[in-house]
């Protein structure tokens, strides 16, 4: 008889044995030991062995249960299994599970009201990296990891003859070592030294697993292409066209240019010119594989991380003054009471007259004045707007959903530490492009559409039925009433109606988290938001992949190369990119919306004690969110207000009961900076109840 029978034939004899009772009993020698606690783990594993709380044996007949574990900010977890149950996880019972793991459970006899297990084991660990300090000291390496990873971590021994410098590295998750408590790790890739101005943005971005630096093989090529010598071959020359980069003022990579010709009263061509990126990023070739692996460009403050290798992005695909490009242009017949009508597209050659920036335009827009442009380009940029005026008149007819905008401007020094906080308003030279772009991207999904081409197309469902009652139920308060069925005209109404509400920013912010998320597509749905049928990303194949996609769609298209096996190629792709580059983009947007936070929390750092004049933005159980007017948010717990906080969550409002006041979203408040939790990136906030802050 095995082991095994032999411990079924115990247990179904006898009652309260350990797994030390088992040993005696079974007379277990130090070389059967490994083999007697891999049957216990077997036995545990497969589900016909069971240990209670008090450490106690039993013979089970269960199925074994696997899920997926998610992880909280706390010292404990949950599992979800097949079965549609979900498993309280104590911290104590991990064993080493993350994030993602898929895991081997077992149940746990609790009692009712709560139903909570134990991770066997990890069955499936999903690739996890964490950002990691390695500093050398007396001899010994300390490895300390960052953010909210509060396990050890033992490294694999360097290469012989080397050691790791003090710095900040990535470090691949490899096992979990249950009796040591701790994870075994590799390095995968250095970050950077103390005195990296960037480490803390390089940091966060290996946190989400994110490339910073290209390889050597995507250099290469990008070195290759961009020694190419510009020249006019069959392309269309509008080197001769008056043209202009609007963009912002730290801006290096100008992926579209304008030019704009009036035709009569109230008609106009507008080009917009496109960097051929398509003619020097081959399908395929190392640049192409980089790119669709990074998807977008990243923006942080102080830093750009490039979907391609700065020699293109800033150097031969940028559309810099006075210089030959390669572009895909645009040419739009634009007409007021019209909608605009393509008249070509084409592989061209630009020589743009002027690098402008947003400030500088909107200047001129504002006073009728700018002293550093000339008559020529007073005159252009005026016809511009007239162009411009046309399309936004087109873009409110239609019913275009246009939100407030809250984004921060961060003013750095030269080492990359933040000096201040502004709020950034959107001019008007930054919405004449936006409307430009938009027209193109319409113009050019439009086209493809109706010759029923494989395409990627940017899609905007309306917003589902359970978006619409958290709307209703949110805005209930502000007296909003927000009918069954609504178009994004009903939408902007709403927006435009209540533009003068003291709570507006708080309105806009309901109503636009209740919208769909905006993503990539082969199959087009139209744009709800936009109020648009049509609609792609084709005006920045610089910074995003879907646009440098379609571009190879269309140069295909001119080049009559589209052959029966090019479309089936290009209509199974589409999908692929349309898919990942979706997933990526949410993926940045929560590194852009980290970072930003990362940094107004080191801005706020240096004010702890410090008093503001703030608006409350939301309120919840647990306390008070607050706004400062430079776009920085903390939060006022309710522990502050120890037991005289009433939180009613029908009308979204706090009642503090010590002095019966009432507290909605847009109430002005003063508060003192009291807390600043730099790995948390979170700002607390206290609230000062008279006008001296006392």
């Amino acid at each position: 008889m095995g082991i095994k029978e032999k411990i079924k034939e115990i247990l179904s004899t006898k009652k309260n044995v350990t797994v030390d009772d088992l040993k005696i009993f079974l007379r277990i020698s130090k070389y059967e030991k490994k083999e007697f606690k891999h049957i216990l783990r077997q036995m545990r594993e497969e589900g016909t062995l069971d240990i209670n709380e008090r450490g106690f044996l039993t013979l089970g007949e269960r199925k074994p249960l696997y899920g997926v574990f998610s992880e909280t900010n706390y010292n404990y977890g949950f599992v979800n299994t097949e079965d549609g149950v979900e498993y309280f996880i104590p911290g104590k019972d991990k064993n080493g599970a993350l994030e993602g793991d898929v895991v081997l459970i077992e149940k746990l006899d609790k009692g009712p009201g709560r139903t909570v297990a134990r991770v066997l084991k990890v069955t499936d660990r999903k690739e996890r990296y964490v950002v990691c300090d390695i500093k050398n000291k007396n001899r010994k390496m300390i490895v300390t990891p960052m953010g909210d990873f509060d396990s050890f971590i033992h490294l694999q021994t360097p290469p012989k003859g080397r050691k790791y410098k003090d710095g900040k590295y990535k470090v691949r998750l490899l096992d979990y070592d249950k009796r040591k408590k701790k994870y075994m790790g590799e390095v995968v890739e250095f970050i950077g030294t103390d005195d990296d101005k960037y480490l803390d943005l390089k940091t966060l971005v290996s946190e989400y697993d994110l490339p910073i630096d290209f390889p050597e093989d995507v250099i290469e090529n990008a070195n290759f292409v961009s020694r190419e010598k510009i020249l006019p071959s069959e392309r269309v020359d509008y080197r001769d066209i008056f043209t202009v980069t609007i963009d912002g003022e730290d801006a290096k990579d100008f992926d579209d240019a304008i030019s704009v010709e009036k035709t009569g009263e109230n008609s106009y061509f507008l080009y917009v010119h496109i960097a051929d990126v398509s003619h020097y990023v081959k399908d395929g070739a190392p640049l192409d594989v980089e790119a669709k692996k990074r998807d977008f460009s990243i923006y942080l403050p102080g830093l750009t991380i490039p979907m391609l290798p700065h020699v293109l992005s800033n150097g031969v695909c940028s559309l810099n003054p006075n210089e030959d490009r390669y572009t895909m242009s645009v040419k739009m017949e634009i007409r007021n009471g019209g909608e605009p009508k393509m008249v070509s597209i084409d592989k061209a050659i630009i020589n743009s007259d002027y690098r402008l920036t947003y400030d500088g335009v909107s200047e001129l827009f504002e006073t009728g004045e700018n002293a550093d442009y000339n008559d020529e380009l007073k005159e252009f940029l005026m016809t511009a707007r007239e162009v411009y005026n046309i399309l936004k008149s087109q873009s409110e007819a239609r019913g275009t959903i246009s939100f407030m905008s809250s984004e921060a401007k961060f003013i750095m020094d030269d080492m990359n530490r933040i000096v201040d906080i502004l709020p950034r308003p959107q001019r008007e030279a930054e919405e004449l492009i936006e409307e430009m772009m938009i027209a193109t991207n319409r113009a050019v999904s439009k086209k493809y559409r109706e010759m029923e081409l494989p395409f990627i197309y940017r899609i905007h469902e309306e917003p589902t039925d359970e978006k619409l009652e958290g709307m209703r139920t949110l805005l209930r308060p502000f007296g909003v009433k927000v009918p069954e069925k609504v178009s994004a005209k009903d939408i902007q109404k709403l927006l435009e109606d209540l533009s003068e509400h003291e709570s507006f920013e708080r309105i806009n912010d309901i109503v636009l988290r209740s919208m769909m998320k905006a993503n990539y597509s082969d199959e087009n749905i139209g744009h709800f938001a936009l109020a648009l049928a049509d609609y792609s990303h084709f005006t920045s194949p610089i910074r995003r992949y879907p646009d440098l996609f379609i571009h190879r769609i269309i140069s295909q298209k001119m080049s009559n190369r589209l052959t029966e096996r090019n479309i089936k190629y290009f209509g199974n792709k589409a999908k692929e990119v349309a898919e990942e580059a979706s997933n990526r983009e949410k993926q940045i947007v929560d590194l852009e919306r980290e970072a930003d936070s990362l940094k107004k929390c080191e801005y706020m750092k240096d004010r702890v004690y410090e008093i503001y004049d703030g608006k409350v933005s939301g309120i919840t159980d647990f306390g008070m969110f607050v706004k400062l007017p430079n776009t920085v948010e903390g939060l006022i717990c309710n522990e502050e207000f120890m037991d005289n906080y009433l939180f009613d969550e029908k009308d979204m409002t706090a009642i503090t009961t010590h002095n019966n006041k009432k507290y909605e979203i847009g109430t002005p408040v003063r508060v003192k900076v009291v807390n600043v939790n730099m790995n948390r990136r979170e700002i607390d906030f206290m609230l000062l109840e008279d006008e001296d802050g006392r």
